[in-house]
């Protein structure tokens, strides 16, 4: 029993003693505080680094965080084959998002610049590139349209308003002359508001006869209007003054000045006078002729104001040419009776013979 003891001992120690010097064969020194080791023989067949951490020889492709050497990611059996493959992805996908940055950008740019939908790559993965240049241009042409509808509110305003607009404000050709032309509309508008705000100014300041602007700084188009108007408003103011003096020549024919302070005046009230006399003269005129042709009786329109004075003359015309019809109907009586005493004498001279 004791014999049958001993060699169950002896094949425990035998068989503990092989394992360990397999383990030191195969660690061939201890782990770093990665948890792994050198293995410049690569008896593990994972190359001359691996790790362990507690289990056994491993690879990790990205790395892992370790405490207390406890494994804190899952054990990969990537062959270095497998690692090659995976960093040759990764390198590649990198590439392939600075061409679609690249192209992002350039489309970005050119969009935003107004720029034919135009572009030229010679580098790799040209589809990317291409596909992210044309989203980008799209983006870039919907910010040049706002900014375009930007600075045509703002042109416009400014026109509105009369004010000046610096065009060099903007470098874009488009929006530049959004700005210019949306200008124009508005200091189009401006300025017909402003030309009839002033046509109205001059009529009135001429109805009053007071100039109330400072016409040697004024625009010159909106001073050529007001003055026009001006002059329409004075126009209008004489004609009170005409009328006055044409309705005093109907009340006497000797001409006496109003004396007003103002010159002008005078002269409009004497030209309404010499009017009014001279309506005077053709309405006797006139009346007096159709009534000596025995015309209808008809009164100018612009002799209205002398119209019973026409009328007078008519008749003293139709009077006169009544008259000489009288006379010369008694004449011609007169020269046939005469005839018949002649022809009575003649025949009883002639019979006595």
């Amino acid at each position: 029993m004791k014999r049958q003891k001993l060699l169950k001992i002896l094949s425990i120690i035998s068989l503990c003693t092989t394992i360990n010097v397999s383990m030191v064969d195969a660690h061939s020194g201890r782990t770093d505080a990665n948890g792994g080791h050198k293995d410049n023989k690569n008896q593990s067949g994972l190359g001359s680094y691996h790790y362990h951490h507690g289990n056994g020889p491993h690879l990790h492709t990205n790395g892992c965080t370790y405490g207390g050497g406890t494994i804190t990611s899952k054990p990969t059996n990537n062959t270095p084959k497998q690692d090659s493959e995976e960093e040759r992805r990764k390198v590649e996908e990198r590439e392939k998002d600075s061409a679609r940055n690249k192209g992002y950008n350039e489309g970005y740019n050119a969009g935003c610049r107004g720029y034919v939908k135009e572009y030229r790559y010679s580098g790799n993965y040209s589809i990317e590139y291409e596909y992210k240049y044309n989203e980008g241009y799209l983006k870039g042409r919907e910010k040049l349209k706002i900014e375009i509808e930007v600075a045509k509110v703002k042109g416009y305003e400014i026109g509105i308003a009369g004010g000046t607009i610096d065009s060099s404000i903007y470098t874009n050709e488009e929006v530049k002359s959004a700005y210019v032309e949306e200008y124009e509309k508005g200091i189009t508008e401006y300025r017909k508001v402003k030309i009839e705000e002033y046509r109205v100014l001059g009529l009135e300041d001429g109805k009053l006869d007071k100039i109330k602007l400072d016409l040697e700084n004024m625009d010159e188009e909106l001073k050529s209007e007001y003055e026009k108007s001006y002059v329409q408003g004075q126009e209008i103011l004489s004609k009170t003054y005409i009328e006055e003096g044409y309705r005093f020549a109907f009340k006497t024919n000797e001409y006496k000045s109003p004396l007003y302070n103002i010159e002008k005046y005078n002269n409009w009230y004497k030209s309404g006078y010499d009017k009014g006399i001279g309506h005077i003269v053709l309405a006797k005129e006139l009346g007096y002729n159709d009534g000596y042709s025995r015309n209808e009786s008809n009164v100018p329109e612009e002799l209205s104001m002398a119209k019973s004075i026409y009328l007078e003359s008519y008749k003293e015309g139709k009077a006169a040419i009544d008259k000489e019809d009288t006379e010369f109907t008694m004449t011609v009586s007169s020269i046939g009776v005469l005839g018949w005493f002649i022809r009575r004498y003649l025949v009883a001279k002639k019979s006595i013979m």
